[in-house]
């Protein structure tokens, strides 16, 4: 499920040095934050991209500031950034899918999830049911995420940036021009 793992959460409290027991409930707590952080990986990005491409469409392809678009466009839904970003360039019908099921994904994750699955989570069918859902939605969510990263990797190639570093170097560009 994404990059989530299991961590070593050393001592919990209490002055002993054992782990708690892991239980299928704190599992699946643990595997709703790691969805959680998909969620928000996949919504950055989409700021990200919507920022790309809306900066690329204005008046001034260069500098842009990467940074302060993403921020402006932090109160932004994602079922919001996605309408824009389909305003923005046409999307493939299979793009589009992947999107509203990624949305959908996470929608379910934040908003419906633990009324579906709390009721049942003592049960190994409630906890299996969930951790199923769990795994779709993770899915769902990171497919979702991929089409948007590409998106923003292909953008960031055409402004003959490659990496992380190379953005680093344009978000320096950009505050050495505003100084000027």
């Amino acid at each position: 499920m994404g990059d989530c793992r299991m961590i070593d959460m050393g001592d919990q409290g209490g002055g002993r040095d054992e782990q708690p027991e892991w239980t299928p409930d704190k599992e699946i707590l643990y595997r709703v934050g790691c969805t959680l952080k998909m969620s928000c990986g996949l919504e950055h990005s989409l700021r990200t991209l919507v920022t790309l491409l809306a900066e690329m469409d204005g008046p001034a392809a260069i500098p842009i500031d990467i940074d302060a678009g993403v921020c402006r466009l932090t109160k932004q839904t994602a079922g919001m950034l996605i309408r824009r970003l389909a305003k923005l360039v046409d999307l493939s019908s299979h793009a589009e899918r992947d999107l509203r099921e990624g949305l959908e994904a996470r929608n379910f994750v934040v908003h419906a999830f633990f009324d579906k699955h709390l009721p049942h989570l003592h049960l190994r069918e409630g906890w299996q049911a969930a951790y199923d859902d769990l795994r779709g939605s993770a899915e769902d969510i990171e497919r979702a995420r991929s089409i948007v990263d590409r998106g923003v990797t292909y953008l960031l190639a055409t402004l003959g940036l490659d990496s992380a570093q190379d953005l680093e170097r344009l978000r320096k560009r950009v505050e050495e021009e505003r100084e000027i």
